[in-house]
């Protein structure tokens, strides 16, 4: 119980740098960081999530991919749907990015206006 504790702790200080680099537009600090917060805690959808992103700015959809729906899978919310939609449609692939837009407004009609532009920085 202690040690889960010790390693969601370790996830979420991981998960904070990972935030405070991809902010700063450093996309590939963000990604160690990203990983060492899921390494610490294989449970932390966050993690996957912000993984995702950074993979998502550097155009590895297929990374972004694996990571968002394992973000998804851990209870993800209507962000991890969006950027994979967005994941989705950089490879062309339309009935896939509709779903997952649909999807993503189903659960948050505010996540698209929130997430217009992830990609910038």
């Amino acid at each position: 119980m202690l040690g889960h504790w010790f390693a969601r702790r370790a996830a979420n200080l991981n998960y904070a740098e990972g935030v405070a680099a991809i902010d700063r537009g450093d996309t590939d600090l963000a990604l160690c960081w990203f990983t060492s917060a899921v390494r610490s805690c294989t449970e932390f959808g966050p993690g996957f999530l912000g993984r995702g992103l950074a993979h998502l700015r550097k155009g590895a959809y297929d990374a972004a991919i694996a990571d968002l729906s394992e973000a998804i899978r851990l209870g993800g919310d209507a962000r991890a749907f969006f950027l994979r939609a967005l994941c989705y449609a950089g490879k062309g692939e339309r009935a896939r990015e509709l779903a997952d837009r649909r999807e993503a407004l189903r659960r948050d009609p505010h996540v698209a206006r929130a997430l217009r532009d992830p990609c910038a920085g």
